[in-house]
């Protein structure tokens, strides 16, 4: 990718270095980088200290072949898919498990899973950083989120234009966003499609 971009529900902001005229972030590799969450070694690290007494499974726990099965994934996606930094996704925890959690982090809940990442980390906040920063370089800009779960509300509420697809039953989730009556990525597709051709109603015909 050529362009900044916000990593495991805002986590992180990565910033190709030289993108904005003024430093951004520390530097890392071939970025710069804003870090908002926490390492995904020191959540790791609660969460086996946890499994000792309670019941909890987070992708770390399980092979490639196992979040394939549980996600849908192919297999060489799954392996991507477990390859974090900054936050873990929970395939099922106990209650009294998520209580130990939310004492350290924030426990987000997704469309089909729970997401575990530092009390700092938030898509809402990540994207009015990186909206600033774009303003600061380009003057005005306008801002377009597209999201389904609950842990999308934070950033839907941060852009000028939220858009709110639906899940895979059909529904959408009730967050106060433009509804798209497509399904995951084929909501996504009309939003996109909508954008490019300047057109503002986004129900197919």
């Amino acid at each position: 990718m050529n362009d900044p971009f916000i990593v495991e529900n805002g986590s992180a902001i990565f910033i190709q270095k030289g993108y904005f005229s003024f430093p951004a972030g520390k530097p890392k590799g071939d970025y710069e980088v804003i870090e908002l969450g926490v390492s995904y070694r020191e959540i790791r690290s609660e969460i086996e200290r946890l499994k000792k007494k309670y019941e909890i499974v987070g992708f770390g726990d399980l092979t490639a072949e196992e979040v394939a099965k549980v996600t849908g994934l192919s297999v060489e996606l799954a392996r991507l898919a477990k390859q974090r930094e900054y936050d873990e996704t929970l395939v099922k925890a106990s209650n009294e498990a998520l209580k130990e959690l939310k004492k350290r982090f924030n426990v987000v809940f997704g469309g089909r899973f729970i997401e575990v990442l530092g009390k700092n980390a938030d898509k809402g906040k990540a994207v009015r950083i990186l909206t600033d920063m774009f303003r600061r370089e380009f003057g005005e800009v306008v801002t377009y989120g597209i999201g389904n779960s609950k842990n999308d509300e934070p950033m839907l509420k941060a852009v000028d234009h939220a858009y709110l697809v639906k899940n895979p039953d059909g529904s959408w989730e009730d967050i106060d966003a433009e509804k798209v009556d497509g399904i995951g990525p084929e909501g996504w597709r009309i939003v996109i499609e909508s954008i490019c051709s300047n057109k503002t109603d986004t129900k197919e015909n």
